[in-house]
């Protein structure tokens, strides 16, 4: 055996044995990665595609603690220099000392110390998987820039991790936030100097989840990108912090500016007055600004410019608590019951914004002090008069009263500034959302609250003079549900009440479940939407129930998209949804005649193919809709309407009755087990409707029902028949008997001692509103508890339910044969 061939055998068994099993293409050379820097003017951006990775280190303490390192004071490692044992902290870590780190005993098995490629297409770097999960574990990466001249440049960087960041020894970028699912290109954007020569780029990144792997990706940009960077990703380009407490000072950015220049630093307060200014030389990360002196508890502006950008950015100054309470004290001041109302909004997300737990999330500083900035504004505006209130510009929580159950409900718009000199109608973009783990209120939801999240739109509204909104209304699973579509066309509704909407150019976004959202509205109300553009939709969803997949699948309704452009917009490489199920959709779309463009994009990185630049993506939506209109629009259009969405062509699912205004009636009649069990079935739709949708359902006794609730509103009715009495008149024709050992419906007898049902048939007498009735075979023992929704997930008809276990579920559905209820008398409507 050759000398060459023993190196090779050797070799593979020093890594077998250290466990090097990081993901990735690694190589044996001595020498940290190079990254040329000479060439970013003409390029614009350098990816870094190669790092040294050094680790892991274990921070759970599992393989004892590392030896002659610090304190670990931090749950990921953070805290923990884990280069002390090496003789060098990591704040002064240099390649020559990075290269000679080796493996310890005690240490991870898995340690190594070698260079990794990141994605080839995505330049993400991924450190670990599900079967080497790197969970309670910190590595360091390292890359070195070499540049023929000294410039400054701009860092992009993203990780799901925490991070510490060092350039030549000064700290870049220091996060400590543990946890995120996806990888934001342009999470940090940070100025960095570049000397002549080689600079050592150093990072450690820490992760501690159940999502076994860290990824990070960071690219070099020219520093004249920097002020459009900022403003197209929602980044904070001025403060370090948004939040000072008195006697603290002002950590102020001027790293995005050139070095050797001075800026001008402006302090104003929330009147736009200049409180303080000072100069100072720009290009260092952080100049300090003591604010002894000025009042406290207030909101101020800190305005960085050299003579060529100018960059701004809001702070708050002084106790949280007492700024909230003070703002709180001013609503309560406001007279009218109906200007107070209008407040609703903005006063739900700054209180979800105040517990400890809360206070933890990322750029949580930065949500406190911009709802805490726009309640204030609010105010003002409504000293002013409502007008001014109705009609402001920018980005604001707004909320409208549902025409379904007449509760507060909420958006977010924004208004391009400009608008106000501006004549004539404006388009308007509706964003509907994607399905999150936690389903809650809007107003303390992912889409108010997450980082750069409407900072991004709202960018793009303004460039291309759009009034945007996104509507979360019922939150997850409401996709293609009549009561979701209720939720927008009242969305639609209240911005055009206050706003010239041009009502021949409004367009739908949506991501994902939001795609699939989109896509569905769109279908079941044609000729309303001039354009959808998508991103990663679902366009075939799976179900269990056949019916389901063939109501909410936009490929069975795609016919009806004719007359609308739509745009799709997909990863090649995402496994969920598939691309190939976009192309499965543009086939069945163009044999159907429809206008459609299909975008592929490849290396949006993580599990769910987030874009590496959303800003980017944004913009090419917006693009798409320039110039799409529609002839005519059909905006008043009945939501019961579906376009032949229902099997038959006549008979409606149980969900679509909560499309139209409802009202929850309860006999009254009765004995008492009878009453008892009518209680029980009342308090699960009522804690249904409150679980689900946060707020209540109309209620009344069916004495108090009157002739204006009969002809305006569907009655869900509840209890025996007999003991309803506004169902006296219509009981004979009912289609389902109720017995002590059965039910039959329809024509169909089921079997069962304990169970419970709910179906719908139009009202026999006003045909354009139905009657839901809700009923029990037995009387029952135990609250009624089920999961199922019926606005949500009632695609048939009726559904009986079998009682005798702790959680009912339906285990009969079906269509009836007859669509409507028979009257007992024509004499009319009459109320009790």
């Amino acid at each position: 055996m050759s000398l060459r061939s023993r190196c090779q055998i050797t070799l593979a068994v020093m890594c077998a044995f250290l466990g090097a099993t990081i993901s990735g293409c690694w190589r044996t050379n001595t020498t940290v990665p190079l990254v040329d820097a000479n060439v970013l003017e003409i390029k614009g951006e350098i990816p870094i595609k190669i790092w040294r990775v050094v680790g892991p280190f274990d921070t759970s303490g599992s393989t004892g603690k590392p030896r002659n390192s610090a304190t670990v004071s931090g749950q990921n490692g953070r805290n923990s220099d884990f280069m002390l044992q090496f003789g060098l902290p990591e704040s002064v870590m240099d390649s020559r000392a990075l290269e000679r780190i080796h493996f310890i005993q005690g240490m991870d098995k898995r340690f190594a110390n070698h260079d990794i490629s990141a994605n080839g297409t995505s330049n993400i770097l991924t450190l670990g998987s599900a079967k080497n999960t790197m969970l309670n574990t910190s590595h360091y990466i390292a890359s070195e820039i070499e540049s023929n001249t000294e410039k400054d440049i701009v860092l992009a960087v993203g990780v799901t991790g925490s991070i510490q960041m060092w350039l030549n020894h000064d700290l870049l970028i220091e996060d400590s936030v543990a946890t995120r699912r996806h990888v934001d290109k342009f999470q940090h954007i940070v100025g960095a100097h570049l000397r002549k020569g080689r600079n050592f780029l150093f990072a450690k990144l820490s992760y501690m989840d159940d999502w076994n792997r860290v990824e990070i990706m960071a690219s070099l940009f020219s520093r004249l990108e920097a002020k459009k960077l900022v403003n197209a990703n929602g980044n904070n380009p001025v403060l370090l912090g948004s939040i000072v407490s008195a006697k603290d000072k002002l950590n102020v950015r001027t790293d995005l500016f050139s070095r050797g220049t001075m800026a001008k630093l402006s302090l104003l307060d929330s009147d736009g007055k200049v409180v303080r200014e000072l100069s100072a030389g720009v290009g260092s990360r952080v100049t300090q600004i003591a604010l002894e002196g000025l009042d406290e508890n207030r909101l101020y502006h800190c305005v960085v410019s050299d003579g060529h950008d100018e960059l701004d950015s809001q702070f708050y100054y002084g106790d949280v608590a007492k700024g909230f309470g003070e703002v709180l004290q001013e609503v309560s001041h406001i007279a009218e019951n109906r200007k107070r109302d209008k407040l609703l909004a903005q006063v739900e997300r700054l209180t979800s914004l105040m517990p400890p737990q809360v206070r933890a999330m990322e750029r949580w500083d930065e949500m406190f002090v911009a709802s805490l900035s726009e309640l204030k504004q609010n105010i003002r505006d409504l000293r002013k008069g409502e007008e001014a209130f109705d009609s402001a510009t920018g980005t604001h929580l707004r909320s409208y009263v549902s025409s379904v159950d007449d509760q507060r409900q909420y958006y977010w718009m924004h208004v391009p500034p400009s608008r106000t000199n501006t004549k004539g109608a404006i388009p308007l973009v509706l964003i509907l959302p994607f399905d999150v783990s936690n389903n809650t209120q809007f107003p303390r939801s992912y889409f108010v609250n997450a980082a750069n999240y409407q900072e991004r739109y709202s960018a793009m509204a303004d460039k291309y003079q759009y009034i945007i909104s996104e509507i979360w209304g019922r939150g997850n699973g409401h996709a293609g549900t009549a009561i979701e579509a209720a939720d927008v066309f009242d969305v639609i509704r209240a911005i055009s009440a206050f706003y010239p909407i041009d009502q021949s150019r409004i367009y739908l976004m949506g991501y994902c479940e939001g795609g699939l959202r989109a896509l569905l509205l769109a279908e079941h109300y044609p000729n309303v939407f001039a354009a959808v553009a998508v991103d990663h939709p679902i366009t075939n969803p799976a179900f269990a129930e056949a019916v389901r997949e063939r109501l909410l699948s936009p490929l069975s309704g795609i016919s009806k998209l004719r007359g609308t452009s739509i745009l799709i917009s997909h990863d090649i490489d995402e496994p969920a949804p598939r691309f190939s199920n976009s192309v499965d959709f543009l086939n069945t779309a163009q044999d159907n005649h429809i206008s459609i463009v299909l975008s592929k994009k490849q290396g949006g990185g993580g599990i769910h193919g987030f874009s590496q630049d959303p800003a980017k993506d944004i913009d090419s939506f917006f693009s798409f809709f320039q110039g799409k209109s529609l002839r005519g629009s059909r905006l008043s259009a009945d939501l019961s309407e579906r376009n032949g969405r229902v099997p038959d062509g006549r008979m409606m699912p149980l969900e679509v009755v909560f499309g139209q205004p409802i009202l929850l009636v309860r006999g009254t009649g009765g004995s008492a087990s009878s009453l008892k069990t009518e209680s029980y079935l009342e308090q699960w739709f009522e804690n249904s409707w409150m679980r689900t949708y946060f707020v209540n359902a109309p209620r009344k006794n069916d004495v108090d029902v009157t002739e204006s609730d009969i002809r305006g509103k569907n009655l869900i009715l509840v209890g025996e028949i007999a003991n309803t009495s506004i169902l006296k008149g219509i009981a004979a024709g009912l289609p389902l008997r109720s017995m002590n050992m059965a039910i039959e419906i329809d024509g169909k007898r089921i079997l069962g001692n304990k169970l419970s049902y709910i179906y719908s048939v139009k009202n026999p007498v006003v045909t354009t509103r139905s009657i839901v009735v809700i009923g029990s075979n037995a009387e029952l023992s135990q609250p009624f508890r089920t999961d199922f929704v019926p606005s949500r997930d009632g695609f048939y008809q009726y559904y009986v339910f079998d009682c005798r276990h702790d959680s009912a579920v339906p285990f009969e559905f079906g269509y009836l044969r007859r669509v409507s209820a028979k009257a007992r008398s024509s004499a009319g409507p009459r109320a009790y």
